[in-house]
């Protein structure tokens, strides 16, 4: 899922910690055996005083500087495997690249794709990776400036796609091949969303399969299992964040609001298959967990 706010905070602090460090040795706390915990000597440990060097290998899969002309500009999701996406700097090219990062290396998904992909097209923001490893994100035409959304998978024919478009940005993919995206309308301006269905048959070949977000001016942000999305609401006319939305398609109340002057709310950005979600309110983040009456989870301030 993408790194939108509290899923940025989840992924770059994990990328933070366990991938962007120095290559580096960590000892463990004295009386550290297995289930040692803190303090040492506890009974679940394998003796109170000893201290053992335990050696753990960070990987590095970035500079915060360009190497070799690439620098990495977003690094925007991981999923299970361990696999990162995102956005590199090149050197010499005006717009970023999106590039796939596992145990074999950073490479761009340009390169992956080689030659299925159009002429003039590039693969511009990788935004999201689900657990089978099939990534979504903008690609943009360097000619006509236009943009739509693409698809990255070695188990599809082609492995790389363009949906219908345009695409303002794409947010995430599902873990059944479900991708959400957003769009300026091109009467009011004002953003939509959509979602494209992904179907074993037909793939992403069937426009019929795309469905609109009944509900305008919004930013989508996230989609679960279950194809319920949720988003933040802008002002019309502005870049004004004011609430959150929960969209859950077939249910007899598609859309959820909630509206900043009601509940304090300024945007959801990430939602699990429980229909819980998480986000920014006011100055906190928070988790909402649903149920009849509204449930929120403080979690820390925002500096």
């Amino acid at each position: 899922m993408p790194c939108s706010f509290s899923r940025r905070l989840d992924c770059l602090t994990t990328l933070a910690i366990s991938l962007a460090l120095v290559t580096s040795t960590v000892f463990a706390a004295p009386g550290g055996g297995k289930g040692g915990g803190k303090g040492g000597g506890g009974s679940d440990g394998d003796g109170g005083g000893s201290s053992t060097s335990v050696p753990v290998q960070y990987q590095v899969i970035w500079a915060s500087q360009s190497v070799d002309g690439r620098a990495v500009h977003a690094v925007n999701a991981m999923n299970d495997d361990g696999k990162v996406v995102g956005a590199l700097k090149v050197e010499g090219y005006p717009q970023y690249r999106a590039f796939l990062w596992d145990m074999t290396g950073l490479r761009g998904i340009d390169a992956l794709a080689a030659d299925e992909i159009p002429d003039g097209w590039i693969a511009n923001v990788a935004s999201d990776i689900n657990t089978s490893g099939r990534v979504v994100g903008k690609a943009i035409h360097v000619e006509q400036e236009v943009s739509r959304p693409f698809i990255y998978d070695e188990t599809l024919t082609p492995k790389f796609q363009l949906l219908p478009g345009p695409a303002q940005s794409v947010s995430a993919i599902n873990d059944s091949g479900d991708v959400v995206y957003m769009t300026p309308d091109p009467v009011t301006g004002e953003f939509i969303g959509y979602v494209y269905e992904y179907d074993p048959i037909d793939g992403y070949q069937n426009p019929d399969n795309i469905t609109t977000i009944p509900l305008a001016g919004i930013l989508p942000e996230d989609i679960n299992s279950w194809g319920q999305v949720v988003g933040t609401l802008r002002e019309p006319g502005s870049s004004v964040r004011f609430g959150a939305f929960r969209y859950t398609p077939g249910a007899s109340q598609e859309i959820e609001i909630w509206p900043s002057g009601d509940t304090g709310i300024a945007e959801a950005s990430s939602i699990n298959d429980a229909g819980w979600f998480v986000g920014r309110l006011n100055r906190e983040a928070f988790r909402f967990d649903g149920g009849l009456t509204l449930r929120f989870t403080h979690i820390f301030p925002i500096v």
